[in-house]
């Protein structure tokens, strides 16, 4: 069949054109493999060449550096006779550094730490004044006690318990029937339960303490008989001395706690405080804080730290210094009380006024010399008359 002849030559045909194209495809891959490889022999090649260039270069570098160096002919004694004086020189230059450097800033240093007593003088001042004053301690007790109030518990009933069953002293109860005291509570505390244990009891002990201290009547210090304290009352009220006063002098509260224990920090501090000026004032501070507050404790703290700063005068002789102290110190405690008493408002009004007034009164009296200034004005009133005898000598001729 002719046309069955001429398809299957036409199908040859387009065989052998693709199978010449793919052989053709094949040359071509074959050749761009090949010039690949060339680049890339020829790219190391070039990357080879470079690296010994530098090597050649860094080593005539370094070769030349060795020759214009001539460290075999530089005796080792030279090289340590320049190292030694090269350090000596160092050592020197630091030392006389040093000196220039606390001749500048010691009288800096100076100034800064003297300041840093007086602040601390100042603060412990203020504070012992707010805390004697009155309305603001009743505030800062009933903080307190609302942090530790609660229902009674046995500790709390044994340490009543005289008073449940004899009702001696009423209202000042805890003056008189020794459960109060802290040797007196322990023992209450101790015999209120068998059955429990000395941790029970010091957690009782504390708490049942914590809620006493802070109501406005405290704890005594040591258990009174009772027709002993109301004869001294007594007597006491003939050289003008009120009978409230004696009651808040021998009982403590929780702020006067607070107020004894700055006073010992301000004492422990100052204590080797060789500036006598500076003790006496915050002693001078704390005496009339216990004084007006009526603190026990804080009395039993000025009298220690008095009698030291008293001791320091005899033996130093600054007596002027002594009595500044003292006066300054009342001064600016006193300053605190006044303005602070007759400010009403919250009690954060009241700190921030006292905080003031506290650093003014200081500042105020920082630089004057009350005893020179007492002196002045005794020498005025002594002459006083002589001066008016003049005066009017003069305006009669």
């Amino acid at each position: 069949m002719p046309g069955l002849s001429k398809k299957k030559t036409d199908l040859k045909s387009i065989g052998r054109a693709v199978s010449r194209r793919t052989k053709s495809a094949k040359d071509s891959a074959g050749q761009a493999v090949e010039v690949t490889r060339g680049v890339a022999v020829r790219s190391g090649e070039v990357a080879g060449n470079i690296t010994a260039d530098t090597r050649r270069v860094v080593g005539k570098g370094i070769d030349s550096a060795r020759r214009a160096t001539p460290w075999e002919s530089v005796p080792p004694t030279e090289v340590l006779n320049t190292l030694s004086s090269s350090l000596t020189t160092s050592m020197a230059l630091s030392a006389t550094a040093k000196r220039n450097l606390t001749a500048q800033l010691g009288p800096a240093l100076e100034a800064v730490s003297g300041k840093g007593a007086s602040a601390q003088a100042q603060t412990f001042i203020t504070l012992q004044g707010l805390l004697a004053n009155a309305e603001l301690s009743s505030t800062i007790n009933s903080w307190l006690q609302s942090m530790v109030s609660g229902a009674p518990t046995i500790y709390d009933r044994a340490m009543d318990a005289t008073y449940n069953s004899t009702h001696i002293g009423g209202g000042l109860h805890r003056m008189f029937d020794g459960g109060h005291t802290v040797p007196g509570a322990f023992e209450a505390v101790r015999n209120a339960s068998p059955d429990d244990n000395i941790f029970q009891e010091a957690a009782g002990l504390l708490q049942a303490l914590a809620r006493d201290a802070t109501t406005p009547m405290g704890l005594p210090l040591v258990n009174w008989d009772r027709d002993t304290f109301y004869g001294l009352a007594n007597t006491l009220e003939g050289f003008g001395v009120s009978r409230d006063w004696l009651i808040d002098l021998v009982n403590y509260d929780a702020v006067e706690l607070v107020g004894s224990s700055i006073g010992v920090v301000a004492i422990a501090l100052n204590w080797n405080n060789e500036d006598i000026e500076e003790f006496t004032t915050i002693v001078g501070g704390m005496g009339l804080s216990a004084a007006v507050s009526a603190n026990p404790l804080l009395l039993v703290v000025t009298i220690v730290a008095l009698a030291k700063a008293f001791h320091t005068a005899r033996k130093t002789g600054d007596w002027k210094e002594f009595a500044d102290g003292l006066a300054k110190g009342g001064i600016c405690t006193g300053a605190v009380l006044l303005v602070t008493s007759t400010v009403s408002g919250p009690a954060v009004v009241v700190l921030l006024t006292g905080i003031c007034v506290g650093v003014a009164a200081h500042r105020a009296t920082e630089n004057v010399s009350l005893v020179e200034v007492g002196q002045f004005m005794v020498r005025q009133v002594t002459n006083a008359p002589s001066m008016t005898k003049g005066a009017l000598e003069s305006i009669r001729k």
